[in-house]
């Protein structure tokens, strides 16, 4: 995590970005949290979506499930239908709609991630542990949560916000792990408004 994270920095510094608001998603938010804590001058304010700052044994075994299907060949169609019961809602799969597009969005992406980098993914995020760090995040925080996420449930975003000196919680119903796809504008208008926020 803290190379990605300053991988973000060299990228920040070659665009000529010298600070930004900064969103980060899942994984994203674990990298977001090692900017606001190592280069806390690029940063503007801090969004964190669905993320965590310690190990959760439920989402390890979840996501390493899903390592083991890919071992094993599994087509991305059965991969994709294996993963959408925590990432989304039972509102959102309810619609068959969604399911079906969920399903056709993972065969047809052109750029899947391979075995290797989601092997390396899930190590990077089993051993990052911010939590005795969260009170050196300064920078305004908004922590955003789906309020039927299993894999970063309300518990451990309630102790993030406990634990960061300026930080507040919004909670999106009916969304789970992808609030910003469940429920796309009411996510957008509470990055907005917080970022419009002084």
């Amino acid at each position: 995590i803290s190379l990605l994270a300053k991988d973000t920095i060299a990228l920040m510094q070659h665009l000529g970005i010298a600070h930004a608001h900064i969103v980060g998603h899942s994984m994203g938010g674990c990298i977001a949290q090692e900017i606001a804590i190592t280069y806390p001058e690029f940063l503007n304010k801090l969004v964190l979506v669905a993320s965590r700052s310690k190990r959760s044994e439920l989402a390890s075994l979840l996501l390493g499930m899903k390592l083991k299907l890919q071992k094993q060949n599994i087509s991305d169609e059965l991969l994709a239908e294996y993963v959408m019961p925590f990432l989304f809602s039972e509102n959102f799969l309810q619609n068959k709609s969604n399911v079906k597009g969920f399903i056709q969005w993972t065969v047809l992406n052109k750029n899947p991630q391979n075995i290797v980098g989601y092997e390396r993914q899930l190590h990077a995020v089993r051993d990052f542990d911010s939590s005795q760090k969260l009170k050196n995040i300064l920078a305004k925080t908004l922590v955003i949560i789906g309020e039927s996420d299993i894999l970063m449930p309300e518990k451990i975003a309630h102790d993030m916000v406990s634990h960061i000196p300026n930080a507040q919680l919004k909670i999106i119903q009916n969304a789970a792990h992808m609030p910003h796809v469940e429920q796309s504008k009411i996510f957008s208008e509470h990055v907005l408004e917080f970022f419009l926020s002084n």
